[in-house]
């Protein structure tokens, strides 16, 4: 079963002086997946990210500049409907939060992950991660965050989900879908190519498809 992308919901929280605590509707998933990308600027650690009271796995936090950090979340099987999305820090005075929540159906739904995950950090150039898939099929996600003064835009590998900007730091989500196991990148481009930026990401597999019945089937002949 073919991964499909479903919708997104983003939130600027802006200051934040307790834990965020946030509504998304995700409707009726077949075999659903939940990806949730962070940004925070510190003053607190980020414990970790729960959605209807169920912890999210990370694939691994990394520091943009100046005490920005950013790390990207999986669920499978999550709740249907309306649940609340916890980011739950370590302390209560985050002077900046962000999110970007999206869902798919067409995950596997008992072995997570595919690749278990990435980041990178550089002063120059474009933001690009790249990442190796085990499998065939498997989805690859990643969260990007700049110290540009620009809205990033879509590189030439992956799909864009949203990006945005305000405050200095502009951020991307996106992901692609990998035909064939093996290597490849998710990238974005920036006019100003002279700043510091991170991204994190993984990869996650297939729903196995669904086997074919095949005959020769008895024939009853009723007399």
């Amino acid at each position: 079963m073919a991964f499909t992308y479903v919708n997104y919901q983003f939130g600027d929280l802006g200051a934040v002086s307790s834990d965020p605590s946030i509504a998304i509707d995700i409707g009726t998933r077949t075999n659903g997946l939940l990806i949730v990308g962070v940004l925070w600027y510190l003053q607190a650690d980020l414990i970790g990210v729960s959605y209807d009271s169920v912890s999210m796995t990370g694939f691994g936090e990394v520091e943009s500049a100046s005490s920005v950090y950013l790390e990207t979340f999986y669920l499978e099987n999550p709740s249907n409907g309306s649940n609340n999305l916890v980011i739950n820090f370590v302390g209560d005075n985050n002077q900046l939060v962000r999110y970007c929540a999206f869902w798919f159906d067409g995950a596997d739904q008992t072995t997570q992950p595919d690749y278990s995950g990435a980041t990178d950090r550089l002063g120059t150039g474009d933001p690009t991660l790249s990442l190796t898939t085990n499998n065939n099929g498997s989805l690859m996600v990643a969260m990007e965050c700049n110290e540009i003064n620009e809205d990033p835009a879509i590189g030439s590998n992956g799909t864009e989900v949203y990006s945005y900007y305000a405050t200095g730091r502009g951020q991307g989500w996106s992901y692609i879908v990998q035909p064939t196991a093996g290597s490849t990148t998710l990238d974005w481009n920036l006019t100003a190519e002279t700043d510091w930026w991170a991204m994190s990401g993984g990869a996650l597999n297939e729903a196995a498809a669904a086997e074919a019945i095949v005959g020769p089937f008895p024939t009853f002949i009723h007399t």
